[in-house]
């Protein structure tokens, strides 16, 4: 038996390929399909996890801390004379929150909040 889709000429003994019926889909699939696939994408690359809130330490440069953790979503600076303060805050969708206070452009202490009430401080 022939695949679907072929149809063989014995007198040359060649297969000859017939068109195969594409069904295509519709605008609202594809939009559906992209939207589960960003979502799902932003829900495990997430760059607001416990294991980047490990990763910064006490004196790291506020330039590192966002290469590791992207840009924060709030930000709060002060000055005064030679001094610079600064408290960065990252939220992710799932809840997470990793806010760290800078001094000088140097992280100087940094929490971490969950979902659901817990928190670490360090």
């Amino acid at each position: 038996m022939e695949p679907r889709g072929n149809r063989r000429d014995v007198r040359a003994g060649l297969t000859l390929m017939q068109p195969v019926k594409i069904r295509r889909r519709s605008p609202s699939a594809r939009l559906l399909s992209a939207t589960l696939l960003v979502a799902l994408a932003g829900a495990c690359g997430s760059k607001i996890n416990e294991k980047n809130f490990e990763r910064v330490q006490d004196g790291m440069a506020r330039e590192d801390v966002e290469a590791m953790l992207g840009a924060p979503t709030d930000t709060k600076s002060i000055g005064f004379g030679g001094f610079s303060g600064s408290h960065a805050t990252w939220k992710a969708q799932d809840g997470t929150t990793i806010t760290i206070q800078f001094v000088n452009g140097k992280v100087a202490s940094k929490q971490l909040f969950k979902s659901g009430g817990a928190s670490r401080q360090k």
